[in-house]
């Protein structure tokens, strides 16, 4: 839902001041909710609706904090190409999806319609692991980078 994602994307700027890397998190935790929601509605439209119009949000807290967290890990030299790779991601992405979903339904063992919802709700739990494990590893790194700076 387009008008969902407007809304919160324009208050992106003062939610990632607040949480910081949280918005990546915050999406990622709504896009499981919005999979789960949407994969396990059955028959019932409100539920349906409901994962529906969360979907409209994650897009919103996602994508404008890696193209903010970019300059972090690419040089300046070479953000033109990174932003490339993201927007030939996203559209591969997209070309893709059909193709994920039909796997997903093989891994669910179904057919239905909403069986590949869960599937990607597992991944997206396995996504956000990984960052969270990364996330501790980087702060590691970078307070034992200090602590020999200040010796």
């Amino acid at each position: 839902m387009p008008i969902i994602g407007i809304v919160t994307g324009s208050f992106f700027g003062l939610l990632n001041k607040w949480t910081g890397k949280g918005c990546l998190y915050i999406g990622i935790g709504l896009l499981i909710i919005a999979n789960l929601l949407v994969g396990f509605s059955g028959d019932n439209f409100t539920m349906l609706l409901f994962g529906y119009v969360i979907s409209g949000i994650p897009g919103s807290l996602i994508f404008p904090f890696i193209y903010n967290s970019l300059s972090l890990y690419v040089s300046k030299k070479s953000m033109a190409f990174a932003t490339s790779l993201i927007l030939i991601g996203c559209n591969l992405g997209n070309f893709l999806s059909p193709f994920g979903m039909r796997v997903a339904q093989a891994v669910s063992g179904t057919t239905g319609l909403g069986a590949p919802f869960p599937v990607f709700s597992v991944v997206l739990i396995g996504i956000a692991i990984v960052f969270y494990f990364q996330d501790r590893m980087m702060a590691k790194k970078a307070a034992v980078s200090e602590h020999v700076s200040a010796k």
